[in-house]
């Protein structure tokens, strides 16, 4: 029971703890005591970066009360800068544009009165009129309900998550309600449009007269840039410029205001809500410059990288004289810290875009090439991003090049297919040459048995017999009868050889020319293959000496007397049966005749040569021949 007692005392002292943590990190910043505002919510931010640097009671529910008109102007602005409309565009303000139930509404216009839009948003921004920025809504969207839509969408893509409008001058109400953050970051998008920040920071503005109204002197509310206004000069404050302060009952004074250090470069923006106002002092402004005035001093802009130091080093491919090149941040990351701040709780979350793709860097890299980029953070926060580049030159390296390509190429599908093609074709080269080779090796093996194979029988029975030459024993054979003799065909000439022969000196009859031989009727086999005889050639009967007288008859012969048998004279039949007695050239002329290589002896063709051969040509033919 007593452990349970403790219970609230232990929530009570968490969330005291809880509140009291940031100030516990500033209170360690310089030698400044820490600020300690009145108002009820504060934030300071870092305009560059958007760093809170000093918060109190950031996410509290608070009332924007006037400085809602800040986001109606800021989106009348964007719509001038994207040609939307334009500052010289002529307004009439309505019915509805002036109308509030309670009664509570600042109200500077008329209804029917026509005024340009520069001038209704001087009147909402510098004069704070309700009516002003009811005008510009409904000018923009048709309808004020129509305007408040925009109005949450456009602050939902600024980041602020716990803010609600329900109007667009910011009156009170239970749905307008926002935070000291969120306004903080409407502001910084606020000071990102030249046209807006000017309006804001303008002290007075005189609206030329309409068709309603004369002309109308503004003078702004916001005590931190002007010396006129109600509080004088007390909270001027010649670092500060714009942007908005407001109040109603419920919100307290609320003031958006920005503030830069020339020397330091330092630019702060300033959210401060829950103000309160005793007689001539009011703690939304003397808080805006009790907290500018302790970061002006204990911060300053520390440069967290370095462009002139390498943070890495990655691997290179390919490289000549090295395998990797130093990385350095591109430009410096410079960070507003306090001046007692350790760097080192800042992480680098480096990436290096080759490295991403799952390549690796090759070279050759030149110096100041880009090859990744570097992030600055803290507690999940990115407090800047710069680019990764080489420090340094890395040259190409020709053999390695030329050996890691022909690596590639290997590694290539292309490479593998045609590999595969060739390696296929060779294979049926080799396939296709084992069976020429064996086909070969047959044909020869047969060819060699087809010539030592004895004839077929039937060639042997139907040979003819060998040629036989029978000698008689005397020398004389048996004596030719006349019916015999009848019986041999002589040629033309064989009478006329006969009657030159004349009897002989013996007192013999002179032998009977020898029969002309018939050849035997060969078998039907060697008929097909028998060369055909020359046709018969028929001479005059005439002796040698007579034949050599006609043919060459520039030639002188020795006379002989008509009738005389000369020894040598031979018939023409001889001459004929004899062809190689007939006198050549050489013979007749010896003297003429040029000495020159023997002719040849023609060879006798082999028939199974022939045979051969032509068999060979048909298979070859055959194997070769296309098919249909």
């Amino acid at each position: 029971m007593k452990n349970k007692k403790f219970l609230p005392i232990f929530f009570a002292l968490a969330l005291i703890l809880g509140l009291l943590t940031p100030f516990a990190a500033l209170a360690s910043v310089g030698d400044s005591p820490l600020p300690s505002p009145e108002s009820y919510a504060a934030v300071i931010l870092d305009r560059k970066t958007g760093e809170m640097l000093y918060s109190r009671h950031p996410d509290a529910r608070v009332f924007p009360a006037d400085t809602a008109k800040l986001l109606t102007a800021l989106i009348a602005v964007e719509a001038i800068e994207q040609g939307d409309s334009s500052l010289r565009a002529e307004v009439t303000v309505s019915e509805n544009a002036v109308y509030f139930p309670n009664g509570d509404g600042q109200r500077m216009l008329s209804a029917g009165e026509t005024i340009s839009l520069e001038n209704l948003l001087y009147c909402s921004i510098v004069g704070s009129a309700d009516d002003a920025a009811n005008a510009i809504a409904e000018f923009l969207s048709g309808s004020q309900t129509a305007f408040v839509a925009q109005m949450n969408e456009r602050a939902e893509r600024i980041g602020c998550t716990n803010t609600h409008f329900s109007n667009p001058s910011g009156l009170y109400s239970e749905d307008n309600y926002t935070t000291a953050e969120d306004m903080a970051k409407l502001a910084q998008e606020a000071t990102r449009h030249d046209l807006l920040t000017r309006i804001c920071s303008t002290t007075g503005a005189e609206i030329p007269e309409t068709n309603l109204s004369a002309a109308r002197t503004l003078k702004n509310g916001n005590a931190l840039i002007t010396r006129d206004g109600t509080f004088g000069s007390s909270y001027f404050y010649n670092r500060a410029s714009g942007l908005k302060a407001g109040y109603n009952a419920e919100a307290g004074y609320c003031l958006l205001t920005t503030a830069t250090d020339e020397e330091s470069g330092i630019e702060l923006i300033a959210a401060i809500y829950g103000g309160i106002r005793e007689e001539n002092r009011c703690s939304s402004f003397g808080d805006a410059i009790e907290l500018f005035d302790w970061v002006f001093a204990n911060y300053s802009y520390q440069e967290v990288l370095s462009p002139n130091k390498n943070i890495a080093s990655v691997d290179v491919n390919l490289g000549m004289d090295t395998d990797y090149v130093n990385l350095r941040p591109a430009t410096a990351v410079t960070l507003l810290l306090p001046n007692n701040y350790d760097k080192n709780i800042f992480t680098l979350d480096m990436s290096v875009y080759s490295l991403e793709q799952g390549k690796i860097v090759t070279a050759p890299v030149t110096a100041g090439e880009v090859l990744g980029e570097v992030s600055v953070m803290r507690d999940g926060v990115n407090y800047g991003t710069v680019k990764l580049v080489a420090a340094a030159n890395v040259d190409l390296s020709r053999s390695s090049y030329i050996t890691s390509h022909i690596q590639e190429t290997i590694h290539t599908r292309q490479f593998r297919l045609i590999v595969s093609i060739l390696a296929v074709i060779l294979v049926l080269y080799l396939a296709w040459v084992i069976y020429y080779r064996i086909r070969r090796i047959r044909y020869l093996r047969s060819r060699k048995r087809a010539k030592t194979a004895p004839p077929p029988r039937s060639a042997r029975r139907n040979a003819a017999p060998p040629p036989k030459i029978e000698y008689f024993e005397d020398g004389h054979g048996p004596e030719i009868t006349e019916e015999e003799l009848a019986a041999i065909e002589l040629p033309d000439a064989a009478p006329a050889a006969a009657e030159t022969a004349g009897p002989s000196t013996d007192g013999h009859p002179a032998p009977p020319a020898p029969p002309v031989a018939t050849p035997a009727a060969a078998p039907v086999e060697s008929q097909e293959a028998a060369i055909p005889e020359p046709p018969e050639i028929k001479l005059p009967e005439h002796s040698a000496l007579e034949l050599s007288r006609e043919l060459f008859p520039e030639i002188e012969l020795p006379e002989t007397e008509p009738g005389a048998v000369d020894a040598k004279e031979i018939t023409a039949a001889e001459e004929i049966s004899t062809p190689k007695q007939i006198p050549t050239f050489e013979d007749l002329f010896p003297e003429d005749a040029a000495p020159g290589p023997a002719a040849p002896e023609p060879q006798p063709e082999d028939p199974f040569e022939l045979f051969h051969s032509k068999a060979e040509r048909d298979y070859f033919e055959e194997f070769f021949r296309k098919k249909s």
